[in-house]
């Protein structure tokens, strides 16, 4: 009689724990779906054009969108296009003059559009943008 009691006691346990584990892989699971879903990239079909137009012939210029470097090179034409594709809700273009480390930054809009960068007499940098046709 006691035995029966004892045995009874641990297919009880047994049942308990077992439905415990599968409640915890239930919520892994569910969690780690959602960590995949949040980080799954996102493809945008807005572009940009960034021109580099005069005041940067001979110069050493970086620019940059968000932290991603895309160019780095002297200067050699008096008109310099960098075609890049929209990758992140909110960015950010920074030119960068590898020289005297002046720094320019620019919002990029949520629409395509063309950015031209041009120094200004006392060499800061000067952003127009204008919409994509």
């Amino acid at each position: 009689m006691i035995q029966n009691k004892a045995s009874r006691f641990n297919r009880s346990f047994m049942w308990g724990v077992a439905f415990m584990a599968v409640a915890v892989f239930g919520v892994v699971f569910i969690f780690m779906n959602m960590c995949l879903e949040r980080m799954a990239v996102k493809q945008y079909q807005e572009s940009y054009g960034i021109e580099l137009q005069s005041g940067f012939v001979g110069d050493s210029i970086k620019v940059y969108v968000n932290d991603s470097l895309l160019y780095n090179k002297v200067v050699q034409r008096d008109s310099v296009k960098i075609p890049i594709r929209r990758f992140e809700d909110n960015s950010m273009l920074m030119v960068v003059d590898a020289r005297t480390d002046l720094t320019g930054s620019f919002n990029l809009g949520k629409q395509s559009e063309n950015i031209i960068v041009r120094r200004n007499a006392d060499k800061k940098f000067a952003f127009e943008a204008k919409e994509k046709k």
